[in-house]
């Protein structure tokens, strides 16, 4: 897995908007837009799905700490792969949020990259492991 870019701002549901439609104009390829289904995401999702292509609701299981232990695996497989600092300054505060959890101040790229690669790599099923419906 590839973590190339991040957006991580407290935002408005329409700068919340904004963010989403530059980030599909800076990845064209990308075929799946997953957003959070609660709070703003609900309407984020309707607002935008008939203008944006590939925009999936996902509803989270379990808490922020349990879907983290189930993507641990993958983490400590080396799967997961980020672009150098030099390259993506963005990624040293990444790595802090990360090796931080779940004492950080913030946890928003976690729980972002959490629900990310639980959906990826089989959703629930990963889920499951833990007991989490």
């Amino acid at each position: 897995y590839y973590l190339l870019d991040r957006h991580n701002q407290r935002m408005g549901i329409i700068d919340t908007m904004k963010a989403i439609e530059a980030m599909t104009r800076r990845w064209p390829l990308a075929r799946a837009k997953y957003i959070e289904d609660k709070a703003n995401g609900t309407a984020v999702i309707e607002m935008l799905e008939k203008r944006i292509n590939g925009i999936i609701p996902i509803e989270p299981s379990g808490g922020k700490e349990v879907r983290a232990n189930a993507i641990s695996p993958i983490w400590e497989s080396g799967n997961v792969y980020l672009p150098h600092p030099l390259y993506r300054p963005w990624v040293d505060d990444f790595v802090e949020q990360v090796i931080s959890f779940p004492n950080a101040a913030n946890d928003d790229d976690v729980d972002a990259m959490t629900q990310l690669l639980n959906q990826m790599d089989g959703g629930s099923s990963l889920l499951e492991r833990y007991g989490v419906q």
